[in-house]
């Protein structure tokens, strides 16, 4: 990330990204950045809802999520801003390392540190890997849960 607060897209994103059309930079889960098309977002937001009166937790991920979004686009140079409200939020300073991770509709944005948090613990995390029951999950016995804390 420069001084300015703009990050360069990796030559392989950024035709994508050029061609996706309107973008979404917002805050995501764990001090993370999210990268968006437009309609992912838009989709995303649907699904966290706009009940006044849901639960603390909606209404927080919908403060961050909805509430930090911002429309970008790149630049000839193919070099995304990033706000300062949002860099604030995911700890980026000025001339930070910022790693670009692709995950599936968007391109999460880390700090350094953070990002080598995140991948650790999910490294560790054996239930990633359990393809029986899916990323994530087990079966809830005894046997799975052993698993998990070997």
């Amino acid at each position: 990330m420069d001084d300015r607060g703009r990050f360069h897209l990796p030559v392989r994103w950024s035709e994508q990204v050029g061609t996706a059309g309107e973008m979404v930079l917002t805050a995501g889960p764990d001090g993370s950045l999210l990268l968006l098309q437009r309609q992912a977002f838009e989709q995303a937001a649907a699904r966290i809802g706009d009940d006044l009166f849901c639960g603390v937790a909606r209404r927080r991920l919908r403060s961050l999520f909805v509430g930090h979004a911002e429309a970008v686009s790149a630049d000839k140079s193919n070099r995304i801003l990033i706000a300062e409200t949002l860099r604030s939020y995911a700890g980026l300073d000025d001339a930070a390392a910022v790693y670009l991770v692709g995950s599936g509709s968007a391109i999460e944005i880390w700090q350094k540190q953070r990002w080598e948090v995140q991948a650790e613990a999910a490294k560790d995390d054996a239930s990633l890997f359990d393809l029986e029951h899916g990323p994530g999950q087990s079966d809830g016995s005894p046997e799975s849960d052993a698993v998990l804390t070997t």
